[in-house]
C-alpha cells in the first residue's frame, strides 16, 4: 500500500499538465520531471508523458479534477517540489483518496495498476 501511495503521489504531479496556465499550476510533465529528480524516488519505467496521459484518464473517470487542481496548485507554489509530501499533505490525501476509490473499482485501468 505504501508503494502504491508513493506511486500515486508521483503520478499526481504528472497530472498537472491539464491544469497549466498563466499564474496557475505548473504543467504535468514539468511537475513529473521535478518529482523524478527528488532524492529517494525510484525511476519509473514509463515516461512522464505516458504517466500524464494515464492520470488524466483516471482523474476524469474518478471525477477527481477539483482535488487534483488543489494539489497541483499547492505543489506549483513550493520553492522545492520535493517537499510536496509534507507541505501539500492535506491536498495529496484528498486527491489520493479520490483516485484510490476509482482505481479500486477499476483496477485494470492503465495507471491504476501498480
Amino acid at each position: 500500500m505504501i508503494k502504491r501511495a508513493i506511486w500515486i503521489g508521483i503520478a499526481a504531479w504528472a497530472l498537472a499538465l491539464f491544469t497549466s496556465g498563466c499564474g496557475g499550476a505548473k504543467g504535468c510533465e514539468d511537475l513529473c520531471a521535478a518529482a523524478d529528480a527528488c532524492p529517494d524516488v525510484q525511476p519509473s519505467t514509463k515516461t512522464c508523458k505516458v504517466r500524464c496521459e494515464e492520470q488524466s484518464k483516471i482523474i476524469e473517470g474518478g471525477k477527481c479534477q477539483e482535488k487534483q487542481d488543489a494539489y497541483d496548485q499547492c505543489v506549483s507554489e513550493l520553492k522545492d517540489e520535493c517537499n510536496a509530501s509534507t507541505e501539500c499533505a492535506t491536498d495529496a490525501i484528498a486527491r489520493n483518496a479520490c483516485v484510490d476509490t476509482y482505481c479500486s473499482a477499476n483496477p485494470m485501468i492503465a495507471g491504476c495498476k501498480p
